[in-house]
C-alpha cells in the first residue's frame, strides 16, 4: 500500500449497500402517486442514488411541504428494504479483513442515521464495527460540505492526511476534496463514474480494494 491510512471512512449507498434497487421503486411509486404526468426516465431515477434525499424530494416535488413528501418517501421505501438491499460480493470478507488488519472504520453518508443502522444490519454487518457513523441528520450540512468529515476527525482524533473516504460518485469526490482528504471511488454501481474525476484510487471489485490497502 502506497499511503499508511489509518482510518477508512465510507459512504453508504452504492459503496456498502447496494439499494439502487429499493430507491428506484421507492421514486418510481412517488412519482406515480404525487406526479403521475411528470416524465422523469429511469436513467434520471438510477441517478438519485448519492445526493440527500431530501435535496432530491424538494427538487421533484416542490408543490409538497418538505415534511409531508420526506414521511411518504420513508414510508414507501421502508416496505422494500428487506426485498431490495443487497450486499455487493465480497463487501463482507473485506471489511472484516480490512478491521482484522488494524484499519478504523467508519461511514459518512447522505442516508438518515437510523436508516444507516437499519441497511447495515439488513446486510449482516455488525454497525460497531464502524467507530463513527454519521447520516445526513446528524450534521446541518450534509456531503458535500466538509461538516460531516470535520466531526469525524473531531471523534476519531486523526489527521485528514489519516484517512481515505470511499464512495461511488461525483459528490463522494467532492466531499473528500473540500474535506482534504484522498479519495477511493469505486466502479460496480449502475452509474458510470465522470472520467473527469481524479481520485487517490479507482476499485473494480471489493477484492481490488483489498488488494490495494492490505
Amino acid at each position: 500500500m502506497s499511503k499508511p491510512y489509518k482510518v477508512l471512512l465510507f459512504d453508504m449507498d452504492g459503496t456498502l449497500a447496494d439499494t439502487d434497487l429499493m430507491i428506484v421503486a421507492t421514486f418510481i411509486d412517488m412519482f406515480r402517486k404525487f406526479r403521475p404526468d411528470f416524465p422523469i426516465t429511469l436513467k434520471e431515477i438510477v441517478y438519485f442514488s448519492g445526493p440527500p434525499i431530501l435535496e432530491t424530494l424538494e427538487r421533484y416535488f416542490p408543490d409538497h411541504e418538505i415534511d409531508f413528501i420526506w414521511g411518504e418517501y420513508m414510508k414507501i421505501s421502508r416496505a422494500y428494504y428487506k426485498d431490495y438491499i443487497r450486499n455487493f460480493p465480497g463487501a463482507h470478507d473485506a471489511i472484516n479483513h480490512l478491521k482484522l488488519a488494524g484499519y478504523r472504520l467508519g461511514i459518512i453518508t447522505s442516508k438518515v442515521y437510523d436508516a444507516t443502522i437499519e441497511s447495515l444490519e439488513l446486510l449482516g454487518f455488525d454497525p460497531n464495527m464502524f467507530e463513527v457513523i454519521i447520516g445526513a441528520d446528524n450534521v446541518k450540512h450534509a456531503k458535500p460540505n466538509a461538516e460531516p468529515m470535520q466531526k469525524a476527525l473531531e471523534y476519531l482524533k486523526v489527521k485528514p492526511a489519516d484517512v481515505l473516504y470511499i464512495g461511488d460518485n461525483g459528490l463522494d469526490y467532492v466531499f473528500a476534496f473540500n474535506s482534504g482528504v484522498d479519495s477511493a471511488l469505486v466502479s460496480w454501481t449502475l452509474r458510470a463514474l465522470d472520467p473527469k474525476l481524479t481520485p487517490t484510487y479507482i476499485f473494480n471489485s471489493y477484492a481490488e480494494l483489498e488488494e490495494e490497502l492490505l
